[in-house]
């Protein structure tokens, strides 16, 4: 198993903040809840 510790910022860096609308909804809806 490896663990990974990433912030939205380094996944935009990443995918050049090219998200797909359910990762962002799925991120927003997380959040939402915490």
């Amino acid at each position: 198993m490896k663990i990974l510790d990433c912030t939205l910022r380094d996944g935009g860096y990443y995918n050049n903040w090219d998200f797909e609308p359910h990762v962002v909804k799925s991120y927003l809806q997380a959040v939402a809840k915490s």
